[in-house]
């Protein structure tokens, strides 16, 4: 009996690169034909990671590897640029760091422009409108080039890219969708006339776990997923993950929640809404209260107190890769030796 695609996806590797969609530009990277600017957008989550070492591993080291940087990554994230560029130092290349800067605004995070606006993340309702503008368009603006404008200084753009647009040409962008059930429902990005994109892994038909099982074959730690730490796509195990690690980060975004609230009509919160299946509360401040992490202050300049959890998470929670994760933290708190005992 054939096989759905469904069947093949679940199979193996082999199976899902088998039935993933085919750019044609694998077999120029592998043929070593492909004679055109590539460039990794690296998100520092395991699956940009992992796809930045795949292509390395077919012959072809990258021309630019960029990280659009929002200004409000949790810190294992700029910790783990270090750690990559240590590895990448053999292969001659460096992560470039961009940010977007606007023209006039006073800010030059996203954190700061939604306190400076009192406002939240874009995706908290409903849009992406923080990702095109503190990702997308900061690693385009960096690559384009722009001349100085009020605030925004000027940037001379990558030189390479230049001379690839005027030729004509597109720039080849990887993109770290993986080829895994949940990455399958982002769909794709359509082409521009600037890039051509290349999902590397799903034609490799690498999933999560794949791509956490490379990173840690050539010697690196598996990164945390990568997101702004007030970032609405946070569950809540992530969150209690955030309050017991990095307790001041857990406050500054029930803070910049809380500061964002007058101006809300159709949202209550980081998490728009209560959720119907377990009553859970849209809003971070009072989820932190019902889930007893913080008590109301009165005496406390931002009206709360952060109370310490009774069986704190000791790892960050991923239900992919929980298990390699839990294996990375018992190494680093007793050694390679409690694994063998």
């Amino acid at each position: 009996m054939k096989k759905s695609q469904l069947d093949i996806f679940q199979s193996s590797q082999d199976g899902r690169a088998a039935a993933a969609a085919k750019s044609g530009l694998l077999d120029a990277i592998k043929d070593k034909t492909l004679d055109r600017p590539v460039m990794v957008s690296l998100g520092m989550g395991v699956d940009s990671v992992a796809m930045t070492i795949a292509l390395i591993q077919l012959g072809r080291v990258p021309d630019l590897i960029i990280f659009a940087d929002t200004g409000s990554e949790r810190p294992e994230t700029y910790d783990y640029i270090e750690t990559f560029n240590n590895w990448l130092r053999q292969y001659g290349i460096q992560v470039t760091i961009a940010r977007y800067c606007p023209v006039k605004a006073p800010y030059d995070t996203l954190e700061q422009e939604c306190l400076t606006n009192g406002i939240l993340p874009g995706i908290a309702l409903g849009r992406k409108s923080c990702s095109i503008k503190w990702k997308q368009d900061g690693i385009h603006q960096w690559l384009k080039g722009v001349p100085a404008k009020g605030k925004r200084p000027a940037q001379p753009g990558w030189q390479p890219a230049i001379d690839c647009w005027e030729r004509g040409e597109r720039v080849v962008k990887l993109i770290g969708f993986d080829a895994g059930a949940k990455d399958r429902r982002r769909g794709g990005i359509a082409q521009t006339p600037e890039y051509d994109t290349l999902f590397l892994l799903r034609e490799l038909g690498m999933d999560r776990l794949d791509c956490a099982r490379l990173i840690r074959s050539v010697g690196l730690p598996i990164p945390l997923k990568s997101a702004c730490f007030f970032c609405s796509a946070n569950k809540p195990e992530e969150l209690k993950w955030l309050h017991h690690k990095h307790p001041n980060l857990f406050r500054r975004a029930l803070v910049l929640e809380t500061n964002a609230m007058p101006k809300l009509k159709k949202s209550d919160g980081l998490w728009r809404s209560t959720r119907k299946r377990d009553n859970r509360s849209g809003n971070w401040n009072q989820w932190a209260l019902d889930e007893g992490l913080i008590v109301k202050d009165d005496n406390d300049p931002d009206g709360f107190t952060l109370v310490p959890q009774n069986d704190p998470p000791l790892h960050y929670p991923d239900d992919e890769i929980g298990h390699l994760l839990r294996k990375e933290a018992l190494e680093n708190a007793e050694g390679p030796k409690a694994l063998a005992a």
